[in-house]
């Protein structure tokens, strides 16, 4: 990198802290310190991939400056910016890269190359404690999202709409309804007189 670039690169690196990844958080201090001197800083052009989907995840990254693109299966995600990490659930579950993250402009990365967090880790085997605690937490959170995004509504209503007003057999719990209120009778549990409001199970 020429000179301009290279202060920028470590300015950008120097207000930059591993306090800012989650599952680091909570480590004690001196651990904290004596991590951030494995960091590598690293430029990425625009355009460039920095990680691809389906490739090892060997390396933690944290955006010093810049912006990227998250990408699965082809399809854009999220962006990052600076202060956040990328790949970490990959590096600390020793599994894949679950996306692919381009550079949208130059920008400056940091990287924990997995082989010297692992090395680390060894010397200080406290610091995976709150590591784990913090990925435990992070997939209960995944979890109860899912749970919550398959929630069924729990209230119906119905009303006439378009100067239509709604089928009288519907409305009335007719034994015989027409073609267009049957097709809304299996949503509702019982027919109530109009308007209503029905809680479904």
């Amino acid at each position: 990198m020429r000179n301009g670039e290279s202060s920028k690169a470590e300015d950008a690196a120097r207000a930059t802290s591993l306090a800012l990844v989650e599952a680091f958080r909570d480590l004690p201090a001196e651990h904290l310190t004596e991590l951030e001197l494995l960091l590598i800083t690293q430029a990425v052009s625009r355009g460039e991939v920095l990680m691809r989907q389906g490739d090892a995840a060997d390396a933690l990254y944290l955006v010093a400056s810049g912006r990227f693109a998250v990408n699965v299966d082809g399809r854009r995600i999220a962006e990052v910016g600076s202060g956040s990490p990328i790949g970490e659930i990959g590096f600390f579950a020793d599994g894949i890269r679950t996306a692919t993250v381009t550079a949208l402009r130059d920008s400056i990365v940091l990287k924990l190359p997995k082989a010297e967090f692992a090395a680390f880790a060894e010397r200080h085997p406290i610091i995976l404690k709150p590591i784990a605690v913090t990925l435990a937490r992070r997939l209960a959170d995944t979890l109860a999202g899912d749970e919550l995004s398959l929630t069924h509504p729990r209230t119906l209503a119905v009303i006439g709409a378009g100067g239509f007003a709604v089928p009288d057999d519907f409305a009335n719990g007719s034994r015989s309804p027409s073609p267009a209120s049957a097709k809304l009778r299996p949503w509702i549990r019982r027919p109530l007189p109009l308007p209503c409001l029905e809680t479904l199970t």
